[in-house]
């Protein structure tokens, strides 16, 4: 786990160098011009969103300089804006908060719980303060509410593409349309 959060840090380093210093309004990686997987907004939010957890543990159970890991990569996740990647660990920490519960009663895990707590401030502190040092920075309330307009076309295209699957699968139930048949039988 140590080399996959030191790995998840050094990327996150270059892409908050990178999301300073160029016109981007997402974190999105460092390779911008090449078209690979890991360096969209949401791919980068999908690779730190692994790498959290690992970097939690080791900041639980390890040495205290894994706090500066995981303030990098908080900060880093934070500035992809990516929605989905904001829901599914606001899920996964009431989830691990659930299991937890238990343990809040003795000094140590209380100790542990404020210095988290106050890694997440300063991560939203850095992450937002460098967002709105940025001139052409987002707005994080209208990003979050859906009112920038490329947050609502996202979604109201993923809802004409559900009813377009959901039409699709009325039409052809038994069989399907098959690989590649989507682009064909879309409505």
């Amino acid at each position: 786990p140590e080399l996959f959060v030191g790995l998840g840090a050094l990327f996150s380093a270059f892409a908050l160098i990178h999301f300073s210093i160029s016109p981007t309004d997402r974190l999105s990686g460092f390779f911008h011009g090449y078209e690979s997987y890991t360096f969209y907004p949401n791919a980068a939010a999908l690779f730190l969103l692994a790498v959290l957890p690992f970097n939690l543990n080791l900041c639980l159970h390890k040495q205290r300089f894994w706090y500066g890991f995981l303030l990098l990569n908080s900060s880093a996740f934070l500035l992809t804006f990516s929605r989905g990647a904001y829901l599914v660990a606001l899920a996964c920490g009431a989830l691990g908060a659930v299991f937890s519960v238990r343990k809040l009663f003795n000094r140590k895990a209380a100790k542990n719980l404020l210095c988290l707590s106050l890694t997440g401030l300063l991560a939203l502190s850095f992450a937002f303060g460098l967002n709105a040092l940025k001139a052409d920075g987002l707005v994080v309330s209208e990003r979050l509410l859906l009112k920038d307009d490329a947050g609502f076309a996202s979604v109201s295209e993923r809802v004409d593409f559900w009813k377009g699957a959901w039409q699709m699968s009325l039409d052809h139930p038994w069989t399907g349309v098959g690989p590649g048949g989507f682009v064909a039988f879309y409505p």
